[in-house]
């Protein structure tokens, strides 16, 4: 028995102040506590990767995509941030007959637009509703399970969209709870990307 607990104490402080390293000189601020639970893309020829890790109640997720110029990367950042703004927009109704011609997400569940400050830059970012999968759109009290604050970055010199995306577990989150996880997740989405000093 206390050979599992040493054994787990020692998992546990190895991984804690590491740095998870990215590609292109990026690293998950080790602050952050968040222990890798996927990485596939790594290796120095891949044009993409992906960095997954979790901490209680919190999942955080990396996507980078290298593309072939800066403009490319630039048009990629804005095409992806705008779909997933639009998914929470107002539509058409689908069903005949209904009270309302457009569908809406409800107010207090529509997304809430913020700023998150990387290496020096002030890139947009949105904190919105997402169901079980972890997939945006969620506006519904019975659709949302997370949370989530969702922002892209671009590095310029690498021509790669860094996007970024965290979730909290949140089961029908009331106004208060909204409030104070839109703060929660604003603080650690500027801290997430960190960049080694050349």
């Amino acid at each position: 028995m206390i050979n599992k607990i040493c054994f787990s104490l020692l998992l546990l402080f190895s991984s804690f102040g590491r740095a998870e390293q990215l590609k292109q000189g990026y690293s998950i601020d080790p602050s952050l506590g968040f222990s890798t639970v996927e990485t596939r893309g790594q290796s120095a020829d891949s044009r993409g990767f992906f960095w997954r890790g979790e901490r209680e109640g919190l999942e955080v997720s990396v996507r980078g995509t290298t593309l072939d110029s800066v403009q490319e990367a630039r048009e990629l950042s804005n095409v992806e941030f705008n779909n997933i703004a639009n998914l929470y927009g107002k539509r058409g109704n689908p069903y005949e007959g209904q009270i309302s011609s457009l569908v809406s997400c409800d107010k207090i569940f529509q997304p809430k637009p913020s700023r998150v400050k990387v290496q020096g830059v002030s890139r947009p970012a949105l904190l919105v509703g997402a169901n079980s999968r972890k997939s945006f759109g969620a506006c519904t009290a019975d659709q949302i399970a997370y949370w989530a604050a969702y922002y892209n970055y671009v590095d310029e010199e690498s021509k790669t969209v860094f996007s970024v995306r965290i979730f909290k577990k949140m089961s029908a989150p009331s106004a208060k709870q909204i409030a104070e996880a839109n703060r929660d997740l604003t603080e650690i989405a500027a801290k997430v990307l960190t960049k080694a000093v050349k």
